[in-house]
């Protein structure tokens, strides 16, 4: 059986700034929620990402984006 890593925080955060097309200096950051990566654009606007999970508990990438808050105006 192959033995695979675990994503880092950091290449999900990379990942998580690719799909919004975005530059990873553009962003004021990003954290791990559980299961979830929360990528902060701007102080109140904010993307939240499934985290795929292994059988290991390990998180293998991204999933789908679940929530998007972004303040208006």
């Amino acid at each position: 059986m192959a033995n695979r890593r675990a994503a880092s925080l950091s290449s999900l955060f990379s990942d998580a700034c690719k799909r919004q097309d975005i530059a990873i200096e553009e962003a004021v950051g990003c954290e791990r929620i559980e299961d979830t990566l929360v990528l902060h654009l701007a102080p109140n606007e904010q993307i939240v990402f499934q985290i795929e999970i292994d059988d290991d508990g390990l998180p293998r990438g991204l999933g789908q984006v679940i929530e998007t808050d972004t303040a208006a105006g």
